[in-house]
Protein backbone atom coordinates (compact mmCIF):
# COMPACT_ATOMS: atom_id res chain seq x y z
CA UNK A 1 0.00 0.00 0.00
CA UNK A 2 1.37 3.43 -0.89
CA UNK A 3 1.76 6.10 1.74
CA UNK A 4 -0.78 8.30 -0.04
CA UNK A 5 -3.41 5.54 0.08
CA UNK A 6 -2.68 4.89 3.76
CA UNK A 7 -2.98 8.56 4.62
CA UNK A 8 -6.20 8.97 2.71
CA UNK A 9 -7.67 5.86 4.29
CA UNK A 10 -6.47 6.20 7.89
CA UNK A 11 -4.83 9.46 8.91
CA UNK A 12 -6.44 12.39 7.17
CA UNK A 13 -7.64 14.73 8.67
CA UNK A 14 -5.05 13.92 11.34
CA UNK A 15 -1.44 14.94 10.90
CA UNK A 16 1.90 13.28 10.28
CA UNK A 17 5.34 14.61 11.12
CA UNK A 18 8.57 13.47 9.51
CA UNK A 19 11.67 13.41 11.68
CA UNK A 20 15.11 14.18 10.22
CA UNK A 21 16.29 10.63 10.87
CA UNK A 22 13.51 9.08 8.77
CA UNK A 23 12.63 11.80 6.27
CA UNK A 24 14.77 10.23 3.57
CA UNK A 25 13.14 6.85 4.10
CA UNK A 26 9.47 7.65 3.66
CA UNK A 27 9.52 6.77 -0.02
CA UNK A 28 7.20 8.26 -2.59
CA UNK A 29 4.20 9.86 -0.96
CA UNK A 30 2.15 10.27 -4.11
CA UNK A 31 1.11 13.75 -2.96
CA UNK A 32 1.90 16.74 -5.15
CA UNK A 33 3.09 19.88 -3.39
CA UNK A 34 0.54 22.67 -3.40
CA UNK A 35 1.91 26.16 -2.88
CA UNK A 36 5.23 24.63 -1.83
CA UNK A 37 4.05 22.19 0.86
CA UNK A 38 2.81 18.59 0.96
CA UNK A 39 -0.26 19.70 2.88
CA UNK A 40 -1.44 21.43 6.02
CA UNK A 41 -1.54 18.03 7.72
CA UNK A 42 2.16 17.21 7.16
CA UNK A 43 4.91 18.78 9.28
CA UNK A 44 8.64 18.23 9.40
CA UNK A 45 10.09 17.78 12.90
CA UNK A 46 7.00 19.55 14.31
CA UNK A 47 8.55 22.93 13.37
CA UNK A 48 8.08 23.33 9.60
CA UNK A 49 5.80 22.29 6.78
CA UNK A 50 7.03 19.33 4.74
CA UNK A 51 7.92 19.72 1.09
CA UNK A 52 8.92 17.19 -1.57
CA UNK A 53 7.30 14.12 -3.10
CA UNK A 54 9.83 11.27 -2.88
CA UNK A 55 11.76 12.58 0.11
CA UNK A 56 10.15 14.96 2.54
CA UNK A 57 12.21 17.85 3.89
CA UNK A 58 11.56 21.05 5.82
CA UNK A 59 10.25 23.98 3.80
CA UNK A 60 13.19 26.36 3.35
CA UNK A 61 13.14 29.44 5.58
CA UNK A 62 13.16 31.69 2.51
CA UNK A 63 9.96 30.06 1.26
CA UNK A 64 7.92 31.52 4.13
CA UNK A 65 6.48 35.03 4.11
CA UNK A 66 7.60 36.57 7.41
CA UNK A 67 5.87 39.95 7.14
CA UNK A 68 3.69 40.87 10.13
CA UNK A 69 1.63 43.07 7.79
CA UNK A 70 -1.25 40.87 6.61
CA UNK A 71 -2.13 43.28 3.82
CA UNK A 72 1.00 41.97 2.03
CA UNK A 73 -0.02 38.30 2.27
CA UNK A 74 -1.26 36.50 -0.86
CA UNK A 75 -3.40 33.38 -1.27
CA UNK A 76 -0.44 31.10 -2.15
CA UNK A 77 1.71 32.27 0.80
CA UNK A 78 2.93 30.13 3.66
CA UNK A 79 3.13 32.76 6.41
CA UNK A 80 5.46 32.43 9.41
CA UNK A 81 5.01 34.82 12.33
CA UNK A 82 7.36 35.45 15.23
CA UNK A 83 5.55 38.64 16.30
CA UNK A 84 2.02 39.99 16.39
CA UNK A 85 0.26 41.14 13.23
CA UNK A 86 0.01 44.84 12.52
CA UNK A 87 -2.44 45.98 11.31
CA UNK A 88 -5.23 43.46 12.00
CA UNK A 89 -5.89 40.76 9.41
CA UNK A 90 -8.55 42.10 7.01
CA UNK A 91 -11.84 40.23 6.51
CA UNK A 92 -11.90 37.46 3.88
CA UNK A 93 -8.07 37.10 3.81
CA UNK A 94 -6.88 33.81 2.27
CA UNK A 95 -3.38 32.33 2.71
CA UNK A 96 -2.05 28.81 2.23
CA UNK A 97 -0.80 28.18 5.79
CA UNK A 98 0.12 29.93 9.04
CA UNK A 99 3.06 29.01 11.28
CA UNK A 100 3.52 30.71 14.67
CA UNK A 101 7.09 30.43 15.96
CA UNK A 102 6.91 32.75 18.98
CA UNK A 103 4.29 34.31 21.19
CA UNK A 104 2.13 36.41 18.88
CA UNK A 105 -1.34 37.81 18.64
CA UNK A 106 -3.17 37.46 15.34
CA UNK A 107 -6.05 39.91 15.40
CA UNK A 108 -8.77 39.21 12.84
CA UNK A 109 -11.25 41.71 11.43
CA UNK A 110 -13.39 38.86 10.10
CA UNK A 111 -12.40 35.55 8.57
CA UNK A 112 -8.96 34.16 7.75
CA UNK A 113 -8.96 31.11 5.47
CA UNK A 114 -6.01 28.70 5.49
CA UNK A 115 -6.48 26.95 2.15
CA UNK A 116 -4.22 24.02 3.13
CA UNK A 117 -5.92 23.79 6.52
CA UNK A 118 -2.49 24.22 8.08
CA UNK A 119 -2.01 26.04 11.37
CA UNK A 120 1.32 25.14 13.00
CA UNK A 121 2.19 26.40 16.48
CA UNK A 122 5.80 25.60 17.39
CA UNK A 123 7.43 25.52 20.84
CA UNK A 124 4.68 27.42 22.58
CA UNK A 125 1.96 27.03 25.11
CA UNK A 126 -1.23 28.94 25.48
CA UNK A 127 -1.20 30.70 28.88
CA UNK A 128 -4.57 32.11 29.77
CA UNK A 129 -5.63 32.48 26.15
CA UNK A 130 -8.31 30.74 24.17
CA UNK A 131 -8.42 29.14 20.75
CA UNK A 132 -11.73 30.13 19.26
CA UNK A 133 -13.52 29.64 15.98
CA UNK A 134 -16.71 31.14 14.66
CA UNK A 135 -19.77 28.95 14.93
CA UNK A 136 -22.06 28.84 11.95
Amino acid sequence: MSLSALLRARLVPHSISSRPSVAGNVGSSGFANVNGIVGGWNTFNLTDWSTGTGTWAALAAGSYIASVDPTTWAAANNVSLSASTSPSVPDLKVINSLRLTAASTVTLNGSLTLSSGGLLVTRQRCHGGHWRHASG
